[in-house]
C-alpha cells in the first residue's frame, strides 16, 4: 500500500545500542506519540513491558513474580511444560537476569547453576542453547571458561512471550 503524495505522512527508523529497534509511520504526532511511549517502556527496569496482547494493550511482566534474586543466584518459580523447556528457560532466565540483576550477559557457569536451581538437570550448557545460538536468539563472547551469553532482540522477544505466559499462569494461581 503506498500513500498518497498529499498525505503529511513521515517515517522514523531509529536503532539503539542495546540492541532495539523502533520503526513508525503516520503523522508527525502519532510519531511522537510513539516515541515517547517507546522509550518509556525501555526505562522501566522492574517491569517490562511485553508483547501486545489480543486486545491491543501492551502485557505487563513482572519479574519478581517469575524469578527469584538472591545475591548472585535467579531462580525461576515455576517451571515450564513443553518439550524445549531448558533452552527456554534460559532465554527467560537470561531476561531476567537483565530486569533483576542487571547483568545482560551472564556467564556459562551462571546460566547453568541457574538452570539447575531452578529444577533443570542440565549437563552442560552450550548443548542445552545450542539450537537458539544456531537461530540467532543468543549471541555469545568469549571462549572457554569466560564465554558470556547475551540475548539478540529476537531472543529477548522470545523470553519476554514465554515470560508473559508465565506471568499469566503465576497471576491465576497466586
Amino acid at each position: 500500500m503506498s500513500l498518497p503524495d498529499d498525505n503529511p505522512a513521515k517515517k522514523l527508523r531509529l536503532r539503539f545500542p542495546n540492541g532495539f529497534e523502533f520503526e513508525a509511520l503516520g503523522p508527525e504526532e502519532f510519531i511522537k506519540e510513539q516515541i515517547q511511549r517507546f522509550l518509556g517502556q525501555q526505562n522501566n527496569n522492574s517491569t517490562t513491558t511485553g508483547p501486545e496482547t489480543e486486545s491491543g494493550n501492551p502485557a505487563k511482566i513482572q519479574w519478581e513474580k517469575i524469578a527469584e534474586k538472591s545475591q548472585n543466584d535467579l531462580l525461576l518459580r515455576n517451571k515450564l511444560e513443553n518439550l524445549g523447556q531448558a533452552a527456554e528457560a534460559c532465554l527467560v532466565l537470561m531476561a531476567a537476569s537483565k530486569n533483576l540483576a542487571n547483568n545482560p550477559r551472564p556467564s556459562a557457569l551462571e546460566l547453568a547453576r541457574w538452570l539447575r536451581r531452578s529444577g533443570y538437570p542440565i549437563d552442560r550448557i552450550d548443548r542445552i542453547i545450542k539450537n537458539a545460538v544456531k537461530i540467532g536468539d543468543i549471541l555469545i563472547s568469549g571462549s572457554r571458561r569466560g564465554r558470556k551469553y547475551e540475548l539478540s532482540p529476537s531472543g529477548r522477544l522470545k523470553a519476554l512471550l514465554i515470560a508473559e505466559k508465565l506471568s499469566q499462569r503465576i497471576g491465576a494461581n497466586p
